[in-house]
């Protein structure tokens, strides 16, 4: 607040308008700004006034600023808070409270707003936190005061309590797919076993060779390993699916 102290006294000067001595820069409110103080830090926003003077400017009534919030339309972003004053709101980005992404004029309303706080728009008075239409757009007014204008990054407190509800997104998760089965016992037909024992004790018996016989016997052995393989790597398949299905 130094360099503003020092450019206002310049100014005064170059328009030979005296400056007493021992001057301090004053917020509108009546709190002094010493020269350490940095412009975010003190709750000025645009419309509110700072005095050069020996002593603490009228108090006056508080609220003293006002904030518009865009709760409906095509734009929505974060609340703008205006001072007291005259602001234009528009589609232009150059309008103080701007409307953009409709065909909306710029300068389409004039705000007027006091220093305690009261709204007028085009010659009409508007109750605090009422809503107003602008073509698509609803812009909510609410007067606050100067502890809840500004934070230290010069932007609107936005972990304050909100004041307007924040809509709720259901989410819908996807069904889960259904838990791997465990393989079923292996069946075997007994005439996997008759069939080629019976070949085997009639073909030895009808061409006297005794050689069948251990073909006969060597084929239900067979059978019976590969039916014990089939059934370790079901059970080894079913333990991988069920791993996977419990990582899910």
């Amino acid at each position: 607040m130094g360099d503003l102290r020092r450019a206002l006294t310049e100014h005064a000067a170059a328009r030979n308008v005296a400056v007493a001595p021992g001057s301090a820069l004053w917020h509108d409110g009546g709190t002094r700004l010493d020269d350490d103080h940095l412009i975010t830090g003190v709750g000025l926003c645009s419309g509110l006034r700072v005095w050069l003077a020996p002593d603490a400017p009228p108090a006056r009534t508080e609220p003293v600023a006002v904030e518009f919030a865009i709760v409906g339309g095509p734009d929505l972003g974060p609340p703008t808070v205006l001072g007291p004053g005259t602001h234009r709101i528009g589609g232009s980005s150059d309008d103080a409270v701007p409307l953009l992404g409709a065909s909306i004029p710029a300068g389409a309303v004039v705000a007027e707003i006091d220093t305690a706080g009261r709204v007028v728009l085009d010659g009409a008075a508007e109750q605090s936190g009422s809503d107003i239409t602008i073509g698509p757009f609803t812009l909510r007014i609410r007067p606050i005061d100067g502890a809840d204008v500004v934070d230290a990054s010069g932007g609107v407190a936005f972990n304050r309590t909100p004041y307007r509800p924040i809509p709720e997104r259901a989410r819908v998760l996807d069904p889960l797919p259904a838990p791997p089965s465990p393989p079923p016992p292996s069946k075997m037909a007994i005439t996997s076993f008759v069939v080629p024992l019976a070949s085997g004790i009639g073909f030895a018996v009808l061409l006297g060779r005794p050689q069948f016989l251990i073909i006969a016997l060597l084929a239900p052995i067979a059978l019976l390993i590969v039916a014990r393989v089939e059934r370790r790597k079901g059970r080894r398949s079913f333990r991988q699916d069920r791993a996977d299905y419990l990582r899910l």
